[in-house]
């Protein structure tokens, strides 16, 4: 059941300034709306869902809300694009600089996530960093990215598990990109064990009809994922660079979304974590190791076409790796 408490109230405070904190989870979403005295006006939890979040919010003059604010995380992005299209005045904050001001206040629960939030929002609102809402299209691909990614996990681990328990027989079984010759030799390695190898089987061929599976995933979602990117203009011209590929370049397209958005092209080194940290104290400053921050898949896609890139020696001239030598 969900618990509502309102504030007393009269007509002169009707029309107060109010911000509203959004703590989203999976099942529930608690919300709290304060005034510009901190007082709090609701305080109430719904499923998460869109529609159930503006029923609540439609009880408050939708002039009078200054900010619905709520840290970044999976369902949020349907939310906001939801409520902005209601003309409610909604925003994602980065996750980490929220958990830092919450993790101040005593115990942490959704209620008081959420009523933490609302207060951040009314106070502290140019101290936070305002996530970037994708559009539904971009956010498909995105996802798909990510189901691309976790299953090529599996598989890498689903395989080095197989390698291990012949390593235990003394055998090395040798990594290959295809699926029929990775059956075969796994079929080698057993018969090499003789008696030990039937036994073997039972351990090893669950592993290797799931190494299969994961590797024929892998390989549709790639098809997909290269014909979306030749269709598609932007991609196609980030595949024209040496060593990026259709991954590397929709992954790009997808986390910087709209790059108008950027003053300089160095902002998007930075968003995206591969601009360098800065340590200045009085006179000195010295430059660190890059920030991390930022999308951790599309940075070691750029990070994997680099080293592509500097491998090559059919791109020893390219701009790249000559301005990697004189440095």
């Amino acid at each position: 059941m969900s618990e509502v408490a309102f504030a007393e109230t009269d007509k002169g405070m009707a029309m107060a300034l109010l911000w509203v904190g959004l703590d989203v989870g999976d099942y529930y979403t608690h919300i709290c709306v304060i005034d510009e005295d901190g007082a709090v006006r609701l305080e109430t939890s719904v499923e998460t869902q869109p529609s159930n979040i503006a029923s609540i919010l439609s009880d408050f003059p939708r002039n009078s809300i200054r900010k619905i604010a709520m840290e970044a995380g999976l369902p949020c992005s349907m939310i906001c694009r939801h409520l902005r299209g209601l003309d409610y005045p909604a925003a994602i904050f980065d996750a980490r600089r929220i958990a830092r001001i919450l993790s101040l206040s005593g115990s942490k629960t959704d209620k008081n996530d959420a009523r933490g939030i609302a207060q951040i929002a009314r106070v502290a609102e140019s101290a936070l960093k305002e996530v970037h809402v994708k559009t539904p299209d971009i956010e498909r691909l995105r996802g798909e990215l990510v189901l691309r990614d976790s299953l090529v996990r599996q598989r890498v681990a689903a395989e080095t598990a197989m390698r291990n328990t012949f390593r235990v027989y003394g055998v090395k079984l040798k990594s290959t990109s295809s699926s029929a010759v990775l059956r075969v030799r796994v079929s080698e390695a057993l018969q090499s064990l003789g008696d030990q190898g039937t036994s073997l089987a039972c351990q090893v061929t669950p592993l290797l009809d799931l190494c299969c599976s994961l590797r024929s995933c892998v390989a549709s979602i790639d098809l997909r994922l290269k014909a979306i990117a030749q269709k598609n203009e932007v991609t196609r011209r980030f595949m024209e660079i040496p060593a990026v590929g259709p991954i590397c370049a929709l992954s790009f397209y997808t986390a910087v979304g709209e790059p108008k958005r950027f003053a300089r092209s160095k902002d998007i080194a930075a968003y995206l974590g591969l601009a360098p940290r800065v340590r200045q104290s009085g006179n000195s400053s010295r430059l660190g190791r890059v920030t991390g921050y930022g999308n951790k898949l599309t940075r070691s896609h750029l990070v994997m076409a680099a080293r592509s890139l500097n491998r090559k020696n059919t791109v020893a001239l390219s701009d790249l790796r000559a301005r990697s030598k004189s440095c």
